[in-house]
């Protein structure tokens, strides 16, 4: 009965602390009077049928399967600052496109809080009262890997004080984060580790594997998983802290990373761009990945797209381009009036029941590439491990015939008779960018001037981007880690939006892009003498543009440093 009550207690703590989102519960006037717990897990039920359960549940809004929530979680913003997709409709004027920013762009803030948060801190502390660490390992990876998410996102944010249930929420330095995520996830691996090392009986099995959504019931799995996350985040901060992150990466491939030998990290059904993409006419093809992978001959392309399925007329009302004859997509910050100028453009090749990608076993890989070209100790020299890379990639969307894959690597399917533009030798890098509408956006052939076949020869630089453009293929259509990494190292060359559409009023800089999200209104709303101590938060490590400080897109988060001016920017 006590652990009952406390159980019941911390759900009350957690319902008060997520009121920020809620605006209509107040955590200081209602506090007393919230007795219920109907999330709550009983320890007494802490078993295959109670706790395994419910440790779906945050496991399942890693990838929101909801419309509304996918539309507001990334596709009206992240998606398109990712390049993968873009927005049709213009969704009353200012807006995201154009960098003057929609106020409820609260999509990442609220799946996390709402949707993974509320329950992983519940559940976490709910298996270790049971005994069941490696239970809490899987809420705890899930609660790093969320929390990543919205830290990437927006900078400074609330951790401490969700995961402590304090009444008040208040916001932790975006590197504070970080280095509670590396301790979070380090636990969550040992926790498993014991696990695994302890011969656990066929019943401790089944349990985990109906907790499990992601690995197939696999403990070993989920390790391989949860290192490749700290690997992440490792690169991630290559340039702020080069000491943690070579100590980190060469940790988490030390224990074991996912391998080409590994199966997709997904969720299985209910991929929600179906609906937004054919049933609201709301999202097309990104310019940026129809070019790059046009420019490659990339034999992904029509598994992910479908050519235009209406005919496509110019500003004039001249019909172009025939129905189904070309894979086209929107170049991102054009002018969009009204639906009807693009709606006839590309669609995702995409299924309700298609699964939501979590994470592929190729970035693993080109993580170590990377790290490898930094000389860190990576188990494979550079060029092998971006080779290795290109090739789990490519198994991930069932492309296995190795004369496709070889050629692919030697750069030979440059020269099919259907992209006959001529770069430089061999042809490389990304297609002419033809707008129908309006001509005057096109953009020339060879804007990602880099090719897919490695040269030794190159510079660190060069070759460092020949890793990164095709770590962001394998990463689509996962736009977070896409848009996290170009902000990054600059990789791949993306389309800038027309300089003459850019709405933020000089807070934003056209070429290098969006730098991170605003605050959410609703933060503003409910929590706002915490919001306004967290903007002085902004102002970290020396890493921020003549913005220090302003909570606008031009400002950067910490691991986010510009070094523009270096012979080689990233090393």
């Amino acid at each position: 009965m006590k652990n009952d009550n406390r159980q019941k207690r911390i759900l009350t703590e957690i319902l008060c602390a997520v009121s920020f989102i809620i605006a209509s519960v107040s955590c200081t006037d209602n506090f007393e009077n919230i007795n219920t717990n109907p999330f709550g897990v009983d320890p007494n039920e802490a078993n295959a049928v109670g706790i395994a359960n419910r440790l779906q549940k945050p496991q399942e809004n890693l990838f929101p399967e909801s419309v509304g929530m996918l539309q507001w979680w990334n596709n009206l913003h992240v998606d398109i600052y990712a390049g993968y997709f873009m927005g049709v409709g213009n969704f009353g004027g200012d807006n995201n496109y154009y960098y003057g920013f929609r106020e409820d762009n609260h999509g990442p803030f609220e799946n996390f809080y709402l949707n993974v948060m509320k329950y992983t801190r519940e559940y976490t502390p709910a298996c270790k009262l049971v005994n069941k660490n490696h239970l809490g390992a899987i809420s705890q990876i899930c609660q790093v890997l969320g929390m990543l998410t919205v830290v990437d996102t927006y900078g400074p944010s609330p951790y401490r004080s969700v995961k402590e249930i304090k009444n008040t929420l208040y916001y932790d330095s975006d590197k504070q984060i970080y280095y509670d995520l590396f301790d979070d996830i380090t636990e969550a691996i040992g926790w498993l580790k014991e696990f695994v090392a302890s011969n656990p009986s066929e019943e401790a099995l089944a349990e985990f594997k109906k907790a499990d959504k992601l690995c197939g019931g696999d403990p070993e799995k989920w390790i391989r998983f949860a290192n490749t996350i700290r690997l992440r985040m490792a690169m991630r901060i290559v340039k702020a802290d080069p000491v943690n992150a070579q100590a980190y990466a060469e940790l988490s491939v030390r224990e074991g990373v996912l391998t080409i030998a590994d199966s997709d990290i997904e969720l299985l059904g209910g991929w929600a761009m179906r609906a937004l993409d054919f049933d609201y006419n709301d999202s097309r093809a990104n310019a940026n990945i129809i070019c790059i992978l046009k420019g490659y001959s990339d034999p992904r392309l029509d598994k992910w797209f479908l050519k235009n399925h209406k005919a496509l007329s110019d500003i004039n009302g001249v019909e172009v381009l025939p129905e189904n004859q070309e894979f086209v997509g929107i170049r991102q910050g054009v002018p969009i009036t009204e639906k009807t100028q693009y709606m006839g453009y590309s669609h995702a090749n995409c299924n309700w029941g298609d699964s939501r990608l979590i994470m592929r076993p190729a970035e693993a890989l080109f993580l170590r590439a990377e790290g490898a070209l930094r000389g860190w100790n990576m188990g494979g020299t550079p060029q092998e491990l971006y080779e290795e890379g290109i090739r789990s990639a490519f198994k991930s969307v069932s492309i296995t015939d190795p004369t496709i894959v070889d050629s692919y690597i030697k750069g030979e399917l440059y020269d099919a008779p259907d992209f006959d533009w001529d770069l430089m030798e061999g042809g490389f890098g990304s297609a002419e960018f033809v707008n129908y509408y309006d001509e005057q956006y096109n953009i020339p052939a060879g804007y990602n001037d880099v090719s897919v076949k490695w040269h030794e020869e190159d510079g660190r630089e060069k070759k460092l981007q020949r890793i990164i453009t095709q770590k962001w293929l394998a990463l689509y259509p996962y736009s977070f880690e896409a848009w996290s990494e170009f902000r990054r190292t600059g990789y791949p060359k993306l389309f800038a939006i027309p300089a003459e559409m850019n709405q933020s009023s000089g807070t934003i800089d056209t070429d290098i892009q969006i730098r991170r999200m605003k605050f959410t209104e609703k933060e503003y709303n409910t929590n706002s003498e915490e919001v306004m101590k967290a903007r002085a938060l902004l102002n970290q490590n020396g890493a921020f543009s003549p913005q220090d400080g302003y909570d606008n897109g031009g400002t950067r988060i910490w691991w986010d440093i510009d070094t523009r001016e270096k012979t080689e920017p990233n090393f």
